[in-house]
């Protein structure tokens, strides 16, 4: 049987002058007791009385987001935690100092209780419940060991792990902020559907890292749409699936038509002349000199001119539906439990 190794991971989320920071932070961790002034462990084992330690410990943050294994003996800073700790001080709260790097040191507030998962250190030899192992109590061989054979027992599977369990594994594997596609219809194991709800519906450990994301007040809405990288603000309904062409969208045609009366025709119009000695003259449309008889003329055909002619396209202006042929699944954010 393996043995519980004595690190403890913890995660957390730090900003900077309200912005979520960014970078390789720097960070100081201390077990008090419950009124802060008593030291059980520091990073670095110079605490006293809930003191600032003076070593700090680098952890890369992003999005404001970090985690951090505390008793990892392998980075730099960070010293052995004792089991008995749990033990001897069940009312141990984690306090933090966190700096960017640029300003000093500041405690983070409050002190951070402990649910029981610590004090499973000392458990020892007594007896573990059924569904009660969670991930924080293996090892990373045991993690390593999952589902792989073994001569003299059968192999671990997930169906053997509490749900809580599961989850904090699925959580191992992806980053906050990841997508899915999915037949499932719910939320499940850290996995929120894309449905424009409220952020402040979301759990508090959610809210975090949903406002971490840039999800202030909704989360994205993923209905009807395909997942592009369109250098749009992550996370923004932009476009339609509806289009209506105009006028100026369509090809440049000369369109060609016929009146009912030819271009070239005659118009006619009345006329008389009469001449008498030393004298000619003539009258139109009803002149009154009188004499000579009256006559219709033609004018010479008339030149090409113009006449208005209505074509009409015979449409309604009824959207085009462009959405491609597709196939329907849920879409799903992994923001964690």
């Amino acid at each position: 049987m393996y043995a519980v190794p004595p690190v403890l991971n913890y995660a957390g989320q730090v900003a900077v002058n309200g912005e979520a920071f960014n970078g390789n932070g720097l960070f100081k961790f201390a077990l008090v007791n419950a009124d802060g002034n008593v030291t059980y462990w520091s990073n670095d084992g110079t605490s006293v009385d809930g003191s600032e330690p003076q070593a700090s410990v680098a952890v890369p943050v992003n999005g404001g987001l970090y985690a951090v294994l505390l008793g990892n003996t392998a980075q730099q800073g960070m010293g052995a935690i004792n089991p008995a700790v749990f033990a001897q001080h069940t009312d141990a709260k984690l306090r933090l100092w966190f700096s960017d790097g640029i300003n000093g040191f500041q405690q983070l507030s409050p002190d951070r209780p402990f649910a029981s998962v610590p004090y499973a250190f000392s458990a020892g030899t007594a007896t573990i419940a059924d569904g009660s192992i969670n991930k924080s109590m293996l090892g990373s061989d045991v993690i390593a060991d999952l589902n792989k054979s073994s001569t003299t027992a059968s192999p671990i599977t997930l169906s053997m792990l509490a749900p809580e369990v599961k989850a904090q594994i699925d959580a191992s594997i992806h980053n906050y902020g990841d997508l899915k596609y999915s037949f499932q219809n719910m939320d499940h194991s850290g996995w929120i559907k894309l449905d424009g709800r409220s952020v402040l519906t979301l759990k508090d450990s959610q809210i975090l890292r949903a406002t971490a994301l840039g999800f202030v007040s909704n989360i994205p809405d993923a209905r009807g749409s395909v997942l592009m990288q369109n250098d749009q603000p992550l996370g923004q309904i932009t476009g339609d699936n509806n289009i209506t062409i105009a006028k100026e969208n369509l090809p440049l045609v000369d369109f060609n038509g016929t009146t009912d009366v030819s271009g070239s025709h005659t118009h006619k119009f009345n006329f008389k002349s009469k001449a008498t000695a030393g004298t000619t003259y003539s009258e139109i449309n009803g002149g009154t000199n009188g004499g000579g008889s009256w006559g219709q003329y033609n004018t010479t055909s008339a030149g090409a001119h113009d006449h208005n002619v209505t074509v009409s396209s015979g449409g309604s202006g009824i959207p085009i539906n462009i959405t491609p042929k597709s196939l329907s699944a849920n879409a799903f954010i992994y923001l964690g439990d």
